[in-house]
């Protein structure tokens, strides 16, 4: 009777926690425990509420009732170091990784969590070698897939990088167009760049960063009328930001240019136009350079 009521107050946190209710879930979760005695999978769900709550400690301590009762369980042991992350328990992060792993070798979370762990502390060979095997564990999952692309921008591993889109582009020829620019342009192929950037900035049109970055390839590739039909495509496109333009090293070869002056002045027009009462500016959104 104890396990039934259990099950009942279980099932029904699950129904408000899949509804997003997780503060009223946590009665129920705590009766279910209470009932059962103790269990891994209550302990684990209560375990999961606080964790949504960002009540981290308290789900840190639910986790480890859950190992508790099941150690083997390699998704507790993964689920363990997401937490202690959040707590920027750096050494405990890592610690916990490496005795999950012993158990479950193939456990792409516990092999990210390790990365991230080593990452915030310096260690980044090995964070690169743990970060690398979540994603080949997992390729088409796009949490892994990220980390490790973005591990390898943040340390600018740009052929690394280039060779990472490239693979993964092999079976998606569009897939991460504008970051696929982005890694052309610091391996030094200005060429290849500035195809990939016109391809992106024809996927998204009424993105105007896309067209600005065109213009800056186009300038730097020796295209300078095409340079200034891109600019123009970043105006129309609603493209406002004046401090960028004029800041921009890739214009060098044009900046005394008449046409380039006209520009410029077009912009400041549209810029203030834009900021007239009663029509607040929308910021661009931020955006590599070239990409």
């Amino acid at each position: 009777e104890g396990r039934g009521a259990a099950l009942v107050h279980n099932n029904f946190g699950n129904v408000l926690g899949h509804l997003g209710k997780y503060e009223e879930s946590v009665p129920h979760y705590q009766q279910a425990i209470e009932l059962s005695g103790g269990s891994s999978w209550a302990y684990n769900n209560i375990a999961n509420a606080f964790y949504s709550l960002k009540r981290y400690e308290e789900s840190l301590a639910a986790r480890r009732k859950a190992l508790a009762y099941n150690p083997g369980d390699s998704e507790q042991w993964g689920c363990l170091t997401t937490v202690l992350f959040h707590l920027k328990r750096w050494e405990a992060c890592i610690e916990m990784a490496r005795l999950g792993l012993e158990i479950d070798p193939e456990n792409a979370l516990l092999w990210s969590n390790l990365g991230s762990g080593l990452a915030q502390k310096g260690e980044f060979d090995e964070a690169s070698r743990a970060i690398e095997k979540a994603w080949r564990l997992q390729p088409e999952e796009a949490y892994y897939r990220n980390e490790w692309l973005d591990f390898l921008k943040r340390r600018n591993r740009w052929p690394d990088a280039l060779a990472a889109y490239e693979e993964i582009r092999a079976k998606d020829a569009k897939a991460y167009q504008a970051d696929y620019a982005l890694a052309l342009y610091h391996t030094g192929k200005r060429e290849e760049s500035y195809s990939a950037c016109k391809v992106y900035a024809e996927m998204d049109p009424k993105q105007p960063i896309a067209w600005y970055n065109v213009a800056c390839l186009s300038c730097l590739t020796n295209r300078r009328d095409e340079c200034f039909a891109m600019l123009k495509r970043y105006l129309e496109a609603g493209g406002k930001n004046l401090k960028m333009v004029e800041n921009e090293p890739d214009f060098t070869s044009v900046r005394d240019s008449a046409e380039f002056k006209a520009f410029l002045e077009a912009l400041r027009q549209a810029a203030g136009a834009a900021a007239e009462p009663g029509k607040p500016v929308e910021p661009e959104k931020p955006a590599e350079p070239k990409a």
